[in-house]
């Protein structure tokens, strides 16, 4: 395997991916060209999650799949109000123009990139699912948006409706004091407006975004989740549905927020090991294969 540390600008040091690349053997599947992940993770724009990282990397690695994990832009005290989303947005299809440039070189098969994400990553993963095909974003990548397509989506305790985070911050008093801080200022540095209005927050939330060029979904939550309310998996799934996407959805009744692999591999505190959500990798590649 080669690990590679690719920067996406050379005036950026903060935006870059790793790439976990399998080599191309010579005793099997010489020349073969594999299908890739494109890992995006969680943590409000403010912050990278390294659990639903390289781990979740690695478990694409044992079934065949080279990985990629992107370290895309996040907000500093100072910038919280500068252009984040869209910017880690830009970089999400940089990665992706990148892939098919190194499609010979690192034997990429384009037509299965995958792309996955967690909670704001997932948030993330979601709108560029639905954006891709717009000729502005092939305009400012410059690039077609054929060399900026996805085969599938899979999102992981996501954050698809701003308008419904808006509300449970409203109206839930006995939410905690610490998560509902780093909620709200989660959609000041999506929205750049500490009290975006309607328009903002439907502008910027996936399920809104939904089209006929949307990308499948795999889509999984807990029903209990405390940060990122399961009604998000729900509604995005209904858009699907009315849009007539390919999708498959997983609620598990049990789990906190940010189980990543839901194992002791990922796990930072007892209540993150959730051996029944641990079963979400194997119904997600289940689903790949089927696709």
């Amino acid at each position: 395997m080669k690990v590679r540390k690719h920067y996406l600008s050379k005036a950026d040091s903060q935006a870059y991916f790793t790439a976990y690349l399998i080599d191309d053997y010579k005793e099997y599947q010489q020349g073969v060209k594999r299908p890739v992940v494109l890992i995006c993770p969680g943590g409000g724009f403010m912050k990278l999650s390294e659990r639903e990282g390289e781990p979740v990397a690695l478990t694409f690695l044992q079934k065949g799949y080279h990985a990629i994990v992107l370290h895309y832009s996040i907000a500093t005290a100072q910038d919280v109000r500068s252009d984040i989303f869209f910017r880690a947005l830009r970089e999400v299809g940089i990665t992706v123009r990148t892939l098919y440039e190194k499609e010979e070189q690192w034997h990429v098969d384009t037509s299965s990139i995958i792309l996955v994400g967690f909670s704001a990553g997932a948030h993330l993963a979601a709108f560029y699912s639905n954006c891709w095909s717009d000729s502005e974003m092939a305009k400012t990548l410059d690039t077609v948006s054929a060399r900026l397509k996805i085969r599938a989506v899979v999102l992981g305790y996501p954050l698809c409706d701003l308008r419904i985070l808006s509300r449970f911050l409203t109206d839930d008093d006995s939410m905690n004091i610490e998560v509902k801080a780093f909620l709200e200022r989660s959609i000041e540095v999506i929205c750049k407006d500490k009290s975006p209005g309607i328009l903002t927050l439907e502008k910027l939330s996936p399920v809104c975004q939904v089209n006929e060029n949307t990308r499948p979904a795999f889509i999984w939550h807990t029903a209990e989740d405390e940060m990122i309310s399961v009604e998000n998996a729900l509604e995005y799934a209904l858009q699907l549905s009315r849009h007539q996407i390919p999708y498959e959805l997983h609620v598990f009744e049990r789990g906190v927020h940010g189980l990543a692999l839901a194992n002791e591999f990922t796990a930072g505190r007892p209540e993150e090991i959730n051996s029944s959500c641990q079963e979400w990798t194997a119904l997600m590649f289940q689903w790949l294969n089927e696709k």
